[in-house]
C-alpha cells in the first residue's frame, strides 16, 4: 500500500509539473505576441483549456481516491483473513489496537482501534509518531513494554519483530483506577506533644501554650484531611489517605515548625514527635509500624517526623531542635539506683564503647569503670587496640602500667571468657549493634545496659528483658 502512495504522489507531481510548463509557455507565447498566439487566443478557448484542465485534475483526485479506498478494503480483508473475523472483533472489544511497520518504520496498516479513534497514522514512521516507542526498537525481549499516551487515553505498547507487528493494549481505566487506589491507600500515624507533662500540672489540660498547639494541630489535620482521635491527653491517632500524605510530605510537614513556632518563647517548649505508616494494606499492622516509627522520633529527641514504609528504609523529617533533657531528680535518682543494683547483682561487669574508640567513648569507659570500683565489683572494658584511635591509645598505653593495664582491659576475644549467666555488659557512648566494639558479647550476654547521648537510628540494640530509659539515652535490659 505505500508503495502504491508513492507512486500516485509522484504521478500527481509529474502532471501538476506539466500543467505548469504549459501555463508557462502560453504566457511566453502570448505575452511575446510569437507564432500569431495572441491571435488565436480568444476568450472562449482559454476558458475551454482551463475546464479541460480542471477535468484532468478532478478525474485524477477521483482515481486516488478509488485506488485508496480499494487498497483499504484489501487491506482489512486480508487482515480478517490472517487473524479471523471473530478475533478482530475481540480485539476491539479488548481495546487492543494493531500496526504493522515495513523495513523502514513507516505504518502501513492499522486495525479498526485506530480509525474509531480517528488517529490517522498510515504511511508515517512510527518513531516520528511516538518517540517513547524507542525502547522497543531492536530490543531482544519479546516481553518487554511501555506505556504511552495518545489523545490522553493510556496505552501498554509491545513489538513482535520478526512480524514486524505493534500491539497496543488501552489501560486507560486501569491506570484510572490504580492511580485512585493508590490515593485511596490508608496511612496511619500517632501524633504525641513533646514535654508535655512537664508544662502541664496535676489536671490543668487548659494551659495556655498546651491550647494554642492543640488548636494548631486540629487546623492541621482539617486542612490535610486527617482523622484525628485522641489517645491520651498528649497523643493522638492520626488515620488519612496517601493523597493527604503526599500534600503533607510535599509541605515538609510544615506542622513541626508551626509548633515550634508557637512555644519558641516559653521556657520548656512544646514540640511534635509524630510516627506514620503507609504501603501495606493491614491498618493494624500499619498502626504497629507507626509507634515503632514514634519510638524511634521520641528516642532521637523528638521535634520530627519518622515514616515507616513497608519494605523500605525509614524516612526522616524534622529534627531541628536539639533533645529537651527531662531534669527530673526523682527519676534519674530511681534510674541510677537500678543501675547500681544490677551492677551489685551481677558476677562481673564488662564495659565496651564503638570500634574505632575515640576519647569520649574511652572516657564513659573510665567512667562506668570508677562506678564498678567504687562498689567493688570486678569491671574489665573491652578494648582491640588496633580498632581505637590514635589518640585514645596512646593515652591509654601512656597513662597506665602493663599491670595496670591487665586489670583494666581485655581484648574482644578473650572477653568471651569472661561471660557467664550472671555477666552485666554495659555499652557507651554507642547505641547501634554494628557498631560495637564486639558484637559478638552482645549475643553472649544476657544482661545489657545502654548509655548513649546519640539520637536513636533505625538500627538499635534490641534485648527481650525490660527496658528503662532517661536523656541522654540510658537504657537498662535486665
Amino acid at each position: 500500500m505505500g508503495k502504491t502512495i508513492k507512486r500516485i504522489k509522484i504521478g500527481a507531481f509529474i502532471l501538476i509539473i506539466i500543467q505548469l510548463v504549459l501555463i508557462a509557455a502560453f504566457c511566453v507565447l502570448y505575452f511575446n505576441k510569437l507564432f500569431h498566439v495572441d491571435t488565436y487566443s480568444k476568450p472562449a478557448y482559454i476558458v475551454l483549456a482551463a475546464t479541460i484542465l480542471i477535468f484532468i485534475d478532478s478525474l485524477f483526485v477521483w482515481i486516488f481516491a478509488l485506488r485508496i479506498a480499494s487498497l483499504r478494503q484489501k487491506t482489512d480483508l486480508h487482515a480478517a483473513e490472517v487473524i479471523g473475523s471473530d478475533i478482530q472483533e475481540a480485539y476491539n472489544f479488548a481495546m487492543i489496537g494493531l500496526a504493522v511497520t515495513n523495513d523502514k518504520d513507516i505504518i502501513i496498516w492499522t486495525n479498526d482501534l485506530f480509525k474509531n479513534r480517528h488517529i490517522d497514522i498510515i504511511d508515517v514512521n512510527i518513531f516520528d509518531w511516538n518517540k517513547d516507542l524507542l525502547p522497543l526498537k531492536d530490543n531482544d525481549n519479546p516481553d518487554t513494554t511501555v506505556k504511552i499516551i495518545v489523545n490522553s487515553r493510556n496505552y501498554e505498547a509491545k513489538f513482535l519483530a520478526e512480524a514486524g507487528l505493534w500491539i497496543f493494549k488501552d489501560i486507560t481505566d486501569f491506570e484510572s483506577v490504580f492511580a485512585y487506589s493508590k490515593e485511596q491507600a490508608p496511612v496511619v500515624g500517632i501524633l504525641a506533644i513533646d514535654n508535655y507533662d512537664d508544662v502541664v500540672r496535676g489536671d490543668d489540660d487548659f494551659n495556655d501554650i498546651v491550647t494554642k498547639v492543640k488548636n494548631v494541630i486540629f487546623n492541621y489535620a482539617k486542612e490535610y484531611g486527617i482523622l484525628l482521635r485522641r489517645m491520651k491527653d498528649d497523643s493522638y491517632t492520626m488515620v488519612c489517605n496517601f493523597d493527604s500524605f503526599s500534600r503533607m510530605k510535599d509541605d515538609h510537614f510544615s506542622i513541626i515548625d508551626k509548633v515550634r513556632q508557637v512555644s519558641s518563647k516559653e521556657e520548656i517548649p512544646l514540640t511534635l514527635s509524630i510516627g506514620l505508616a503507609r504501603d501495606f494494606p493491614d491498618v493494624i499492622k500499619l498502626n504497629e509500624l507507626a509507634a515503632a516509627a514514634l519510638d524511634i522520633a521520641m528516642s532521637r529527641g523528638g521535634d520530627q517526623v519518622v515514616v515507616s514504609v513497608f519494605g523500605s528504609e525509614m524516612e526522616f523529617y524534622g529534627g531541628k531542635t536539639e533533645a529537651q533533657e527531662k531534669r527530673n531528680r526523682v527519676k534519674i535518682r530511681v534510674l541510677a539506683d537500678s543501675l547500681i543494683s544490677l551492677i551489685k547483682n551481677s558476677s562481673n561487669v564488662l564495659i565496651m564503647g564503638h570500634t574505632e574508640m575515640d576519647m569520649d567513648s574511652l572516657g564513659a569507659c573510665l567512667g562506668v569503670k570508677s562506678i564498678c570500683n567504687r562498689l567493688e565489683k570486678p569491671a574489665l572494658i573491652v578494648v582491640d587496640l588496633k580498632y581505637t584511635e590514635t589518640k585514645a591509645r596512646s593515652t591509654i598505653t601512656t597513662s597506665f602500667g602493663k599491670s595496670e593495664l591487665d586489670e583494666l582491659i581485655v581484648n574482644s576475644s578473650e572477653a568471651l571468657s569472661e561471660v557467664n549467666p550472671d555477666t552485666l555488659l554495659i555499652v557507651v557512648d554507642v547505641h547501634i549493634p554494628s557498631m560495637v566494639m564486639a558484637p559478638k558479647l552482645l549475643e553472649r550476654c544476657s544482661k545489657v545496659v545502654v548509655i548513649d547521648h546519640h539520637r536513636r537510628a533505625e538500627e538499635y540494640i534490641e534485648n527481650p528483658f525490660s527496658i528503662i530509659s532517661m536523656l541522654p539515652l540510658l537504657q537498662l535490659a535486665n
